[in-house]
């Protein structure tokens, strides 16, 4: 069965893959990176109240949907707000902290299911995503609004 749920996420994962970066350009990556946010959001609260396998492999199929969305909405707002002066440098921090955080959280979330229970864990998880999603759209309406009074006060 975990071959059938890694596989089904996989599968929907490269699917998605070019309408998700066609919704870029169509609508941005700040849209596209907080829909990602907010599918991955409730993932785990998904997946923990799940009764059924086959529920499961199609909760993993939904999240390979909006995986892509956040990653490549992650990535593509990283192109347009890093600065070119140190581009390259940037880009390898940024990768460098998402292996890093990649692999500490993992362990965070098994700490955190042994000290309470899975719900709580999972929980948690859904709670901490919701939140960046929530974070990620506050800044995108600001950087909107940003943009609107700056081309009001430049007469536009």
């Amino acid at each position: 069965w975990l071959s059938v749920i890694s596989v089904a996420s996989a599968i929907s994962n490269v699917i998605t893959y070019s309408y998700w970066s066609k919704a870029i350009e169509k609508r941005g990556a700040a849209f596209v990176l907080v829909i990602g946010g907010v599918g991955l959001a409730f993932n785990p609260v998904i997946i923990v109240y799940m009764k059924s396998l086959i529920g499961v492999v199609i909760s993993s199929l939904a999240f390979g949907l909006t995986f892509p969305a956040f990653q490549l909405g992650l990535f593509e707002c990283l192109l347009q707000t890093v600065p070119e002066k140190n581009k390259t440098i940037n880009i390898a921090f940024y990768s460098t902290m998402l292996n890093i955080s990649g692999f500490i959280s993992p362990m965070f979330g098994v700490w955190l299911y042994k000290m309470t229970t899975i719900h709580f864990a999972m929980n948690f998880a859904s709670v901490f995503r919701f939140s960046a999603a929530l974070l990620f759209f506050m800044n995108s309406c600001r950087s909107m609004f940003n943009r609107r009074s700056n081309r009001i006060s430049l007469g536009e």
